[in-house]
């Protein structure tokens, strides 16, 4: 079995069309995706299918993640620059409403910055590249307010929505806007640095600990790495040993390798079809699915 997942950067806003708005795409996609057969599952579904057989899955099983875990998720904002955008989990209970028979298990996993502090930072740098005096605001209905992009307020939520599951995108993704890292060798915007077991405990085990304790849900011990960045000491000796003495913390990671899942991949570096990246258009995603029969 070959099991493709379809990974999008829902804060990917540069226009109103597929090519240049994932939301746009997603909701594309969607529809797509249904009509030609593919049945979506959680992406803890695929790895306890995959990996350690315990649950069987759709012949045409297919996975869906949202990497970095900004609020354009799980909520409807309006963009300073292209307006209104209807939130992925928005996108997910709309496609639900119309065709509720088509996709009885429709998920998808939010992989999440868990750092309250690296988020603020995240957001001030993206707010600092907007227009003078330029804000995001939520576009929830009867209600304007003021969002800080990068917020953990709707984690919960949408675990309970059943449509979303919170998984682990590390603590702070090592992410360039942070304060310079007190070790020069550790440079930020570099997940390849992370060797170490103080290190791999911080991004990886505290990161699970802060999710399972504010939206306990199954997706909590699925890592994906920032940035796409798999190094041989987190994927072949730090992520096996913690799975194989503490696995509720990690059971699977995923990476940017294209290309579909099966029981042969390798656990720890899972791989993903990227919007922008593998795909800009319906065509180019229809060229994938059929590659994947």
């Amino acid at each position: 079995m070959r099991v493709p997942i379809l990974t999008y950067h829902a804060a990917s806003v540069s226009g109103e069309d597929y090519a240049n708005n994932q939301h746009v795409a997603f909701a594309k996609d969607l529809a797509l995706v249904s009509d030609r057969g593919w049945q979506i599952v959680p992406l803890r579904q695929i790895v306890d299918g995959l990996f350690d057989g315990v649950v069987d899955l759709p012949t045409r099983a297919l996975g869906i993640s949202f990497d970095d875990g900004s609020e354009f998720d799980a909520i409807d904002v309006i963009h300073p620059v292209h307006g209104y955008q209807r939130s992925m989990l928005g996108i997910m209970r709309d496609f639900a409403e119309r065709r509720p028979a088509e996709q009885p298990t429709l998920h998808a996993t939010s992989f999440v910055i868990a750092s309250p502090e690296a988020r603020e930072c995240i957001y001030q740098r993206y707010q600092a590249q907007l227009e003078p005096g330029a804000q995001l605001r939520g576009a929830t209905p009867g209600e304007a307010r003021r969002t800080t992009w990068m917020s953990d307020d709707w984690w919960a939520d949408g675990v309970a929505s059943g449509l979303l599951g919170i998984g682990n995108h590390s603590w702070d993704h090592n992410h360039q806007a942070l304060p310079a890292a007190d070790e020069p060798m550790h440079r930020r915007g570099d997940f390849y640095c992370i060797d170490s077991v103080s290190l791999a405990d911080l991004q990886i085990r505290k990161a699970a600990e802060f999710i399972e304790t504010l939206a306990p849900n199954p997706a909590a011990s699925l890592f994906c790495y920032p940035y796409g960045h798999v190094n041989a000491y987190l994927s072949n000796q730090y992520l096996p040993s913690l799975f194989e003495s503490e696995d509720r913390f990690v059971r699977a990671a995923f990476g940017t390798q294209a290309g579909a899942v099966t029981s042969a991949s390798n656990r720890w570096d899972v791989p993903r079809f990227v919007c922008g990246r593998d795909w800009q258009s319906p065509e180019e995603l229809v060229a994938i699915l059929d590659a994947v029969k």
